[in-house]
């Protein structure tokens, strides 16, 4: 194809039926270089909004994933949802001290309410952002995921 290509140069005559050249534009069959470059721009800017609007709601569901009682902050998982659980199975159902993200000692008065709160914390979330993450992967067009 290099090849062909100096032919070409040499003699404008000389033009193969797969590559012609028009003023530096290189064309085969009747899709531009410039159109396969936008088409290629389209795609990076489509892969680069969608990964942007993913991140954006991964860190929305950190945020709802924080639960505040007691003046302490607790990062609601599933570590947290099961520390909780065996906490009750051994029999400690009043006052429990926990840890909050900071490390500060919390008080926990009532920790089967304390585990129905972050079990309903994470579900709500987890749901929300299940049902978010489904609609943008069903967006084929830019300008439908910016709308999200």
């Amino acid at each position: 194809m290099l090849a062909c290509l100096r032919q070409q140069l040499r003699n404008p005559e000389c033009n193969p039926p797969f590559l012609k050249i028009d003023n530096y534009l290189i064309t085969s069959g009747n899709i531009s270089m410039d159109e396969r470059l936008e088409k290629a721009f389209e795609v990076a800017n489509y892969m680069a909004t969608l990964s942007n609007q993913k991140r954006l709601i991964k860190e929305e569901l950190d945020q709802k994933l924080v639960y505040y009682t007691n003046g302490g902050s607790f990062k609601v998982d599933q570590t947290l949802i099961s520390f909780t659980k065996t906490i009750i199975e051994f029999g400690h159902t009043e006052d429990v001290v926990l840890l909050d993200v900071n490390q500060l000692p919390i008080i926990i008065n009532n920790v089967p309410e304390f585990l129905n709160n972050i079990v309903n914390v994470y579900f709500e979330s987890v749901n929300d952002y299940s049902a978010k993450v489904t609609e943008i992967k069903s967006k084929r067009k830019l300008t439908d995921i910016v709308e999200l």
